[in-house]
């Protein structure tokens, strides 16, 4: 009995103690986790993929090593510390538990430039003669256009001037704009509103309004057609006639085609025709290829042919008017 009683004495004195022994710092290990967690207890064995830990609370706990951030103990680790842990000794000043991490938002990123989307071309062409033959051709153009995902606004400027033997054979200007929208993929309208004069053929304005529906024929990267069909309405105030005006229709074809790398052909092609007499129309067409001279391609060399028919012109006036050029232009984005 005095046996018993001697051995569960002990017993119980040694159960109180272990746990208060390893309360005392410096008798205790630590393992700090991933996440803030922390366990108390005595590290048993260290290996590079568990570190096992005495615990007097539940035992032996296995700890996966990949996700212990530090180690902090005075005494030797029983094995290897695994890679990418860190081992502090409290002995050396005073361990700071470091704070949870808290996320912090991400500031915000810049936003990108705003692409611009404007396209710019300007093109000249001079070609003048003396001697047997006196004669002066010089023509400037001007065409700007925004580009957006949906829709694109057109502005685009004409000047033509020549002279033969002192004679004015030609003096046009003309001013226009054109509003394209495709709210449907292919199919969509458009707005255009064109004002001109001609001094040669005694038009002191010409304006032309019209709206109507576009269609995209054919929308690839080297070939792009589209077409349009409306209504419109001529207003023409002539120098010796008087005014006229020609309620009508508007038909158009525009054709953009890089058939190969370093030549384009672009078209573009009208038909006004009146509504009162449908043998009263304008016929204009506008054709040319695009020779890039540099690698940039900011400069372009164009060869191409314009031409106007008017089947009741003022006057004397001839109907048709053809003019070929080569027109050296200079194009921006």
């Amino acid at each position: 009995m005095i046996k018993q009683r001697i051995f569960i004495f002990f017993s119980t004195i040694m159960g109180l103690s272990i746990p208060a022994v390893m309360a005392v710092e410096g008798n205790v290990d630590r393992i700090e986790v991933r996440g803030g967690a922390i366990l108390t207890g005595i590290i048993a064995e260290s290996t590079r993929e568990v570190i096992r830990l005495q615990t007097d609370y539940a035992g032996v706990i296995e700890v996966n090593a990949s996700r212990v951030e530090r180690i902090v103990t005075r005494r030797a680790v029983p094995g290897v510390i695994p890679e990418g842990v860190k081992r502090v000794d409290p002995s050396l000043g005073p361990v700071a538990v470091p704070p949870k991490a808290v996320p912090s938002k991400a500031a915000p990123k810049p936003a990108p430039p705003r692409k611009r989307n404007w396209e710019i071309e300007a093109g000249m062409n001079l070609v003048g003669s003396e001697g047997n033959s006196e004669k002066l051709d010089l023509g400037l153009t001007l065409d700007t256009r925004l580009k957006r995902e949906f829709y694109r606004l057109d502005f685009y400027g004409r000047y033509s001037y020549s002279t033969n033997r002192g004679s004015e054979t030609s003096n046009e200007l003309i001013l226009g704009t054109r509003y394209t929208n495709f709210f449907y993929k292919r199919f969509g309208f458009f707005l255009r509103e064109e004002l001109e004069h001609d001094g040669f053929e005694g038009v002191t304005l010409r304006s032309t309004s019209a709206a109507g529906f576009s269609w995209r024929l054919h929308k690839e990267e080297d070939l792009n057609v589209e077409a349009r069909s409306g209504l419109s309405y001529r207003f023409e105030d002539y120098k010796d006639d008087g005014t006229q005006a020609f309620p009508g229709m508007d038909f158009g074809l525009d054709v953009n085609w890089k058939f190969t790398e370093w030549v384009h052909f672009k078209g573009s092609y009208g038909f006004i025709p009146s509504f009162d007499a449908f043998n009263d129309f304008i016929v204009t067409q506008d054709s040319g290829f695009n020779i890039p001279l540099d690698a940039t391609k900011l400069w372009k060399l164009r060869f191409g042919l314009t031409s106007k028919y008017n089947n009741r012109p003022d006057g004397t006036r001839e109907a048709l008017d053809h003019k070929y050029y080569a027109r050296l232009i200079a194009s921006w984005k």
